[in-house]
């Protein structure tokens, strides 16, 4: 018998199941993989080759795995004691708003030009027959330039989100002294490494990054636990999103974001677990009219698809954070927002 055990089957895209499948010897029920991507995937074909990030037939999907091998409980079905959790958005300010003006300008004046390159090269191949285009698209994709120019446009937009946190370091302070006078304890989350250590040094406080020894780790946690005198620990999301306990808060804060909705729900159960006698409220503290407010309003896009793949709730259509990004910050008419959700 094998079993798969996971609370988190999807992170972003439907595509995400295959391997499981395959492992469970279940995949050819659902088609194979072309049988499975063609139809819940939405394969689009670019100048990438074939693209399988999309989602299509979300409630189909959910029953089909149901039926088959699938087996879903909610935390809230087998924990039943835990207190409910809250999320709340807190706009803040920035200092360098010129400096990120910039930033963002120049990445979207990268964007369209590589937009418009992409436009040049199928162009230039369309008067070829399907099989050639395709064998084209694919020689194209898998050059060592286009991994390149893959690699950097995500490198250039995490220095416009790095931009935003940094603008608003004495924000987030000013809120987080704020929020001590209550006397409770605080988890800080942020993404990178220059702004966990930002945080650590204002604070005076324990962190926990990619660099952390194992046994400095449980340190840090069991003084965070055990101290009342220490009130923050500050995480990174991906390096401390899982396997710890720190209920001894019931206050998360989220200074950066990560690109999927579990990434975040991970972080937000180090404090909402079992033990936990108190509400968990996560307070999301985003940069106003930046990146921020875009990605966090793409991942709860994004926690719609997950939760109709997994839990057979609404309905989604074809979305990649990704793409969406780009399409947002090369609108001309972009205002920004921010709402309270709970």
């Amino acid at each position: 018998m094998r079993l798969c055990l996971t609370g988190t089957p999807v992170l972003n895209r439907p595509q995400e199941l295959i391997s499981q499948l395959e492992f469970l010897d279940r995949l050819n029920q659902f088609g194979g993989f072309w049988g499975f991507a063609k139809r819940f995937c939405n394969p689009k074909q670019n100048t990438y080759g074939y693209d399988f990030s999309g989602s299509d037939n979300l409630e189909e999907l959910n029953t089909r795995l149901r039926a088959t091998c699938y087996i879903r409980r909610r935390k809230a079905e087998v924990l039943t004691e835990l207190p409910p959790k809250q999320r709340t958005i807190v706009p803040v300010d920035i200092t360098n708003r010129s400096e990120y003006g910039r930033a963002r300008t120049k990445l979207i004046a990268w964007i369209r030009e590589n937009a418009a390159k992409d436009e040049v090269f199928l162009a230039s191949i369309a008067h070829l027959p399907l099989d050639e285009m395709q064998a084209q698209v694919r020689e194209r994709a898998n050059s060592a330039a286009e991994r390149a120019r893959r690699a950097e446009q995500l490198v250039r937009i995490g220095k416009l989100k790095q931009l935003a946190a940094t603008g608003k370091m004495n924000a987030v302070e000013q809120w987080v002294e704020t929020f001590l006078e209550s006397g409770e304890k605080l988890v800080i989350f942020a993404h990178h490494q220059t702004i966990v250590d930002e945080l650590t040094s204002r604070f005076s406080a324990d962190s926990i990054s990619g660099s952390t020894s194992p046994v400095e780790r449980q340190q840090a946690v069991d003084r965070f636990q055990d101290e009342p005198t220490r009130k923050i620990i500050v995480c990174n999301i991906r390096s401390a999103g899982v396997g710890i306990t720190l209920t001894a808060a019931s206050n998360v804060c989220f200074v950066e974001l990560d690109w999927t909705p579990a990434a975040h729900d991970q972080a937000e159960d180090r404090c909402h677990r079992i033990t936990q006698e108190s509400s968990v409220n996560a307070w999301y503290l985003l940069a106003d009219k930046t990146i921020d407010t875009d990605i966090y309003e793409l991942i709860e896009a994004k926690r719609t698809i997950v939760d109709a793949a997994t839990e057979g709730d609404g309905d989604a259509s074809d979305f990649s954070i990704l793409r969406e990004l780009k399409e947002r910050l090369t609108r001309t008419d972009r205002t920004g927002s921010a709402r309270a959700v709970k």
